[in-house]
C-alpha cells in the first residue's frame, strides 16, 4: 500500500541480475543500481547493453 501511494523513486541495490531485474521493476523498482553483474562480465559493455535491452 505504501509504494502505491509513494510520490518517491524506488531503487533497489545490490545482487542485481538479469534473472530479478524483470521482478524488481514489477515489484515497482523506478531506479536500479547494478554494478557485479556487468563489472564481473567477461564483456561489461556487452551485459550492460543486455540488461538495458531487458523489456520493463
Amino acid at each position: 500500500i505504501a509504494l502505491a501511494t509513494a510520490r518517491l523513486p524506488l531503487f533497489a541495490i545490490g545482487g542485481i541480475t538479469a534473472d530479478n531485474l524483470p521482478a524488481l521493476i514489477e515489484a515497482g523498482c523506478t531506479r536500479i543500481a547494478v554494478s557485479s553483474a556487468i563489472l564481473g562480465a567477461a564483456s561489461p559493455t556487452g551485459a550492460a547493453h543486455a540488461l538495458r535491452r531487458l523489456p520493463p
